[in-house]
């Protein structure tokens, strides 16, 4: 989950969290269809299932289609497989701080260590092993408690980098993020990010949603997706939070993610100051990944596109930009050098 630098999704999500919390219907609501999917209508087909507290090991959790995230370092934290469990309760990413971590990927023993599990394989040679482009995604979990950190369930494609199509070539979409545990336990996130991260032409949009209820207290939660060729719209335990179709709409297939990220005494996303981090015996920072479920709605098949159907128009835009500035700096010097004549000639005229 890419969390960008500026201030303009805090605002867009303080925007989103008022219009939420009224009694008239917001916005979002009344352009987009919120219901729930129908999922037994028949147009519905279950693509992947799956129950964690069944797994019961690394293989098997590589034969549900799962895999660690990226091993190493990701921001002041390090992802590592050693922080994964598998218990009767779920898939369990542990976050701590250690002075004795012993990991040559790693390569430190003391830092903070966390992890995450995603549906394709890192690495030298990378691999996805489910993705899909539209339908229902649903993440039943317990999210973590402890301060300075932040878990999430994500989508995203490696298309997100190409710039020129808006998000119709890979949209990054953050279906929850729970940095509110600190100061607003009944708050959670969703955002979308597209265009390539941090280059000039970077868009996203935010929404913070209050569903009146503490979503940090131990207990399982659900968060889910619905995602179709017109619209993206986002529910916790089954109640409609936002909707958007900020950038067109994603149309290719993504990956999903369930990731914890670790920022001590930092900003976090939406805004929220995250505090410190502390290490717990009690579970407190436990990330807990109960149950994952995908569904693809036959009627949207048709519209689902691959990587090749767009080409990366970055360097034409940057050539564009290049060319503009040359001709704006030609329009300056030639405006200068008549400038300078018509100055000449009035001096002339006055001797």
């Amino acid at each position: 989950m890419k969390w960008m630098k500026t201030c303009a999704l805090c605002t867009a999500a303080v925007l989103a969290a008022a219009s939420f919390s009224g009694s008239a219907k917001s916005d979002w609501e009344s352009k987009h269809d919120t219901a729930l999917p129908d999922l037994d209508d028949g147009n519905w087909v279950e693509t992947l299932h799956t129950d964690f507290t069944t797994i019961k090991n690394m293989d098997e959790l590589l034969a549900a289609k799962w895999a660690p995230s990226p091993h190493g370092l990701r921001n002041v934290e390090y992802w590592c497989p050693q922080m994964i469990e598998f218990t009767d309760q779920g898939l369990v990413i542990h976050s701590e701080r250690q002075e004795d971590h012993q990991c040559e990927v790693c390569g430190v023993s003391e830092g903070i260590f966390t992890g995450g599990i995603e549906t394709r394989i890192t690495g030298d040679n990378p691999q996805a092993l489910f993705e899909q482009a539209y339908g229902y995604y649903e993440a039943t979990v317990i999210v973590p408690r402890g301060t300075g950190m932040w878990s999430a369930f994500w989508l995203q494609s490696d298309y997100v980098g190409k710039v020129g199509h808006q998000g119709r070539d890979g949209t990054e979409i953050d279906v929850y993020e729970s940095s509110f545990g600190r100061e607003n336990p009944t708050q959670t996130g969703q955002a979308l990010h597209y265009d390539a991260y941090d280059a000039p032409w970077y868009r996203s949009q935010g929404s913070v949603a209050d569903v009146g209820y503490n979503l940090y207290d131990g207990q399982e939660h659900t968060y889910a997706l619905k995602w179709t060729p017109e619209e993206y719209v986002f529910y916790v335990d089954g109640k409609a939070v936002w909707a958007s179709n900020y950038g067109g709409v994603s149309t290719v297939p993504e990956v999903l993610r369930l990731t914890v990220e670790i920022r001590p005494d930092a900003w976090g996303p939406y805004g929220q100051q995250l505090g410190a981090f502390e290490n717990h015996s009690d579970g407190t920072n436990d990330f807990i990944i109960k149950d994952v479920k995908v569904y693809q709605n036959n009627s949207y098949v048709s519209a689902i596109k691959s990587n090749d159907d767009y080409r990366d128009m970055e360097k034409t835009f940057i050539g564009l930009i290049a060319a503009a500035s040359a001709v704006g700096a030609a329009a300056l010097i030639t405006g200068a050098v008549f400038a300078v004549k018509a100055i000449r000639r009035k001096m002339a005229k006055n001797k």
